[in-house]
């Protein structure tokens, strides 16, 4: 018979142990590699909101300090990159919110300020009204309001901006002082100006503007939709919900900032159906506006409180950001100065106090100005730091301490 033969191989237990430890280490290592498949699979393309927080793409919470910046000749002729690492570093601001200004929004103006903003580690909040001019202020004169929309009409032609006319994006050209519209031309009239409302928006929807934007992932878009009168909450949602659509048809996977009422200060509209208009995004990806510019006073003309449930003076200033954060819905609040603002009496120190409190984020109004004098700038018209302006000693205080409580190195 045949004899069945085995052969052992003997290895020493200093070997075996290596042995172990690397099917550990791969194990482990198996692990980490799953870990951050899932990671990657599901983090988002950029800012999100989270119940009443904003989160960057990675998951971390941000808790915005910035300042508004009308970005105009002013603003061109002292550098994006400089004002936005002065910003940065001044004010210990983490985030700015431009409106760009006629030829200032184009696509290689704001690319070159998403890129020096990106460059100073600031989140960019991309104002989509102002770029319209006078046509989208309902305080200007008709004559000013139809030229500002024809003047828009030929700026924007170049790169293939489109129009809503009558809530559908069309192709718009000028024809002497009348524009035209597939073929029909339509006079300055105040019932033809009612049909382009919306136009003024359209801009952010070109796309090699949605594409641009998408490119960055430190950026959220900004429809105030502040100005337009509002009797019921369905009157709200009504002008809501279609340009959140619009801007999603475009393209945009970014947050969209949209702002309460009469001038952003009636936050009674989304406190009681901005869960509504969340809900109605496909992306779900919605940040509720409110400046609480409401003066700590009667009588001054910025007196809010009473007719949006709140109790008057500071105190009722104080309550509706209690609201605010008690919603479960992100807001981005404004808040403005009454040492040089002109709301009065406002006591944003008080405000900032509470915003901190509730770990809220906020933005400044404003620190490059729309008139001919510098008002209620942080900087004047050569931007140089004025470090003993009382504004800019309490932003410079607040943000600061509010950036040492919750570091935003994540940015």
């Amino acid at each position: 018979s045949l004899q069945t033969c085995t052969t052992q191989t003997f290895i020493s237990s200093a070997e075996l142990a290596r042995a172990n430890a690397l099917e550990v280490t791969a194990a482990a290592q198996a692990v980490q590699i799953t870990d951050l498949q899932a990671q990657l699979a599901s983090m988002r393309p950029g800012l999100y909101v989270d119940g009443n927080k904003l989160r960057n793409r990675y998951g971390a919470e941000l808790r915005l300090r910035g300042v508004e910046v009308m970005v105009g000749v002013d603003v061109k002729n002292r550098g994006y990159s400089t004002l936005c690492i002065q910003l940065r570093n001044d004010l210990k601001c983490n985030s700015v919110q431009p409106l760009f200004q006629g030829q200032y929004g184009s696509i290689a103006e704001v690319s070159a300020f998403l890129y020096a903003a990106r460059n100073a580690y600031l989140v960019v909040g991309v104002n989509a009204d102002h770029q319209s001019g006078p046509f989208g202020y309902s305080w200007e004169t008709h004559a000013n309001r139809w030229a500002g929309f024809q003047a828009w009409v030929a700026l924007q032609g170049a790169e293939g901006v489109k129009v809503l006319f009558d809530g559908a994006a069309k192709a718009v050209t000028n024809s002497g002082a009348s524009v035209v519209v597939d073929g029909v031309s339509y006079s300055s009239t105040a019932a033809n100006l009612a049909r382009f409302v919306r136009s003024g928006r359209e801009w952010l929807c070109s796309p090699g503007m949605v594409a641009l934007l998408n490119s960055y992932a430190n950026i959220y878009l900004q429809c105030e939709i502040e100005t337009e009168p509002v009797t019921s909450n369905a009157a709200w949602l009504a002008e809501v919900n279609p340009l959140v659509a619009r801007l999603r048809e475009a393209g945009h996977l970014h947050p969209i900032k949209v702002g309460a009422p009469a001038s952003g200060r009636d936050v009674k509209w989304p406190l009681a159906v901005g869960a509504t208009v969340l809900a109605a995004d496909p992306r779900h990806n919605v940040i509720m506006g409110f400046q609480v510019y409401w003066s700590a006073a009667t009588g001054l003309g910025w007196y809010y409180q009473t007719g949006n449930g709140f109790a008057a003076g500071l105190a009722g200033s104080l309550a509706a950001l209690s609201a605010c954060s008690a919603s479960g819905l992100c807001f981005v609040v404004g808040v403005l100065d009454g040492i040089n603002g002109d709301v009065g009496a406002t006591d944003e120190a008080a405000l900032l106090d509470r915003i901190q409190t509730l770990g809220m984020s906020c933005a400044h109004w404003v620190a490059s100005g729309d008139g001919t004098t510098p008002g209620n700038n942080l900087y004047d018209w050569d931007y140089s730091p004025q470090p003993t302006r009382p504004i800019d000693v309490l932003l410079t205080a607040k943000f600061g301490a509010a950036k040492a409580a919750h570091p935003d190195s994540a940015l």
